[in-house]
C-alpha cells in the first residue's frame, strides 16, 4: 500500500533528499509548487502527513503550520528545520503541528517519523475534530 507525503513550501534540496531517501519504501512524495496549492491540494485530497519548511519564503513557519493543519486537521504536519529543541517542537504542536524533523535529514529518523505519524493518524490518537 502506497501512502502519499505532500511537501509544501520545501526547498529543492530537501525534495531531491527526501525522494532518495524515500525510493525503496511505501511513501510517495506529492510535491505543491507552493503553499497555496498544497492548502488546495489538502482540502481535495487526503494525506496522513505533510511536511514543510521552517524558513520557507513569504511567511513564519507558525503561519504556515497553522494554514496546513487548517485546511486538514488530520493531517500530521512535521516541520522540517536546521533547529530542533524541545522550544520549537512544543511551538509547533500549539500551531497545530506535529513533529520537528532536524536537518541534515537522516533516513532511519525520518522513517520513524512518518511512521509514528501515519500511526497517528490512522488511529486518529487522540481523537481529532475533521
Amino acid at each position: 500500500m502506497e501512502l502519499g507525503i505532500l511537501l509544501a513550501n520545501v526547498s529543492p534540496d530537501d525534495c531531491r533528499a527526501l525522494e532518495s531517501m524515500l525510493a525503496d519504501s511505501h511513501w510517495v512524495l506529492v510535491v505543491a509548487s507552493d503553499l497555496a496549492t498544497g492548502v488546495r491540494m489538502l482540502e481535495r485530497i487526503e494525506f496522513p502527513v505533510v511536511l514543510c519548511e521552517r524558513d520557507g519564503p513569504n511567511q513564519e513557519w507558525q503561519q504556515t503550520v497553522r494554514t496546513l493543519a487548517a485546511a486538514r486537521s488530520t493531517a500530521c504536519v512535521i516541520l522540517l528545520s536546521d533547529v530542533s529543541d524541545p522550544y520549537l517542537w512544543n511551538e509547533v504542536v500549539e500551531c497545530g503541528g506535529f513533529d520537528v524533523l532536524p536537518r541534515p535529514l537522516d533516513r532511519e529518523r525520518l522513517m520513524a517519523a512518518l511512521d509514528f505519524a501515519y500511526t497517528h493518524w490512522k488511529t486518529a490518537w487522540p481523537a481529532r475534530v475533521s
